[in-house]
């Protein structure tokens, strides 16, 4: 009979009377009266006569329009907790307004103020105001810089009263589109070192010059500099190329440069020839790097004397046509 009340439309009121002539529970009347209008009277007399409990009222209140200032009424004479209170003032909007000021005498905590603010936009500035009083946690004011514009600046400010880390303006750079800006412009001013720096570079184009700028005053390394090269295109690099060139650079640091920076790549390629350099990084440049595979296969030649150099000869007649 509850399956047939609940799903099928056509002999709803039929099940409905079969079951009231049953010694239905609680939860059937509750059905009734949410699926049977017909019978919705005679169902709410059997259930007060059989002392409903607080979860009944709230399911007509949520479920059931026309009885629910009676329901209302029933709910407050039986002391509802703040779990019932939350569960009908998201549905009950007529109710919502004495619903909001019963709980406000139950102290409702930071998780109560907080469903209020996400889901009864009647009641959201009155939360709001209540939550400040009640130190709200860092996650709480990020979820609201991030989510309700009018009380975003407000948020905000108190969120940078309890000093978030540069870990945490990070997540809000990669996560929270409303407030990435305010966040990088707060990590700038907390000194973020050279890793945060280069993070910023590779994921955000929007503050990518102002990152390389404050990366080139940090004293940045070599390898730092090549992570440059792969994370981003071309951003002021000659400096970069400058900076590594004047750090006394390996050929793997020079072939980094000439691989992955077209713009600085002929400074690159003249360092990478004027260095000591064997045969095997020879092997590598003429591999990967075209315009200096002549050159490169030259040097092979010339120092080829030993039976070991064979292989890197075998390896220039394979890829140096010319030669």
């Amino acid at each position: 009979l509850e399956y047939i009340l609940t799903h099928i439309k056509p002999f709803q009121e039929a099940a409905g009377k079969c079951m009231l002539k049953q010694n239905p529970s609680n939860n059937n009347l509750c059905q009734i009266i949410k699926h049977v209008a017909p019978l919705r009277d005679t169902a709410w007399e059997k259930l007060l006569a059989k002392n409903p409990s607080n979860d009944n009222l709230c399911y007509i209140i949520k479920h059931v329009t026309p009885l629910q200032g009676v329901a209302w009424k029933k709910l407050l004479k039986q002391s509802p907790d703040k779990r019932h209170l939350l569960d009908i003032i998201k549905y009950a909007q007529p109710l919502q307004k004495a619903v909001w000021e019963k709980l406000l005498k139950q102290s409702p905590d930071t998780l109560d103020l907080m469903y209020i603010i996400n889901n009864i936009e009647n009641l959201r500035k009155a939360a709001w105001e209540k939550l400040l009083r009640q130190n709200p946690t860092a996650w709480n004011l990020r979820h609201i810089s991030e989510n309700f514009a009018d009380l975003r600046e407000v948020a905000w400010e108190k969120y940078l009263k309890q000093g978030p880390s540069n870990h945490e303006l990070t997540a809000i750079i990669m996560y929270d589109d409303n407030i990435r800006e305010k966040a990088w412009k707060r990590l700038l001013d907390q000194d973020p070192d050279n890793s945060t720096l280069k993070w910023v570079i590779d994921k955000f184009e929007p503050f990518r010059e102002e990152a390389w700028e404050r990366l080139l005053k940090q004293n940045p390394s070599i390898e730092e500099l090549l992570e440059i090269f792969k994370l981003a295109e071309p951003l002021q690099l000659g400096k970069a190329c400058k900076l590594i060139l004047n750090q006394n650079p390996s050929n793997n640091d020079l072939r980094e440069v000439i691989n992955n920076l077209e713009t600085v790549r002929k400074k690159a390629e003249k360092r990478a020839l004027e260095q000591e350099i064997s045969n095997k990084e020879l092997q590598k440049i003429i591999e990967s790097i075209e315009p200096l595979q002549i050159e490169a296969g030259k040097r092979v030649i010339e120092r080829a004397e030993k039976s070991e150099d064979i292989p890197y000869l075998c390896h220039l007649i394979k890829n140096v046509k010319t030669l």
